[in-house]
């Protein structure tokens, strides 16, 4: 059995205004970066909205100058919590720019499966992966896997 890569589960702050504008936006990129995380055969077992008061986000504060977290899972292979920040912090109404900003933290939490600290190394790690991004995205499809679910089909999250 082959073992299960790509973004497993996602997480929003449904408490926030435009709550399913949050859940889209994390949806997309499951889709958008299920090719690379394939490719890469790694694993982000969830994808977190951030949120920098405990209000919207569990309980857990984040400073606002924090664009995104990843938590530990197996060096190299998977993080065990991606958290991404999607709005303008303390403006739970306003998104980020998805491609100027959203994107590219996701290439730099993802770098940090293989890179800890941010040396050299993770650096160009980071840009070949908004590189292979880049690439890989407009062949995602609308389930992540290179096709496009038919009608009536639910995507898993």
């Amino acid at each position: 059995m082959a073992a299960t890569t790509g973004v497993l589960r996602l997480r929003h702050n449904k408490k926030s205004p435009n709550a399913e504008q949050a859940l889209k936006m994390l949806q997309e990129l499951q889709r958008e970066f299920a090719p690379l995380l394939r490719n890469r055969n790694w694993t982000v077992d969830e994808l977190v909205e951030m949120c920098c008061c405990s209000e919207h986000s569990g309980g857990v504060k984040r400073s606002p100058g924090i664009a995104g977290m990843c938590h530990s899972g197996e060096r190299g292979r998977s993080s065990s919590r991606i958290e991404i920040r999607l709005r303008v912090a303390a403006d739970h109404a306003q998104f980020l720019d998805y491609e100027g900003y959203v994107v590219g933290t996701m290439c730099h939490e993802l770098s940090h499966i293989v890179h800890g600290n941010h040396s050299s190394d993770f650096y160009r790690l980071m840009e070949e992966l908004r590189n292979e991004f880049d690439k890989t995205r407009a062949s995602a499809g609308a389930d992540g896997a290179g096709t496009f679910a038919g009608e009536g089909r639910k995507a898993d999250t």
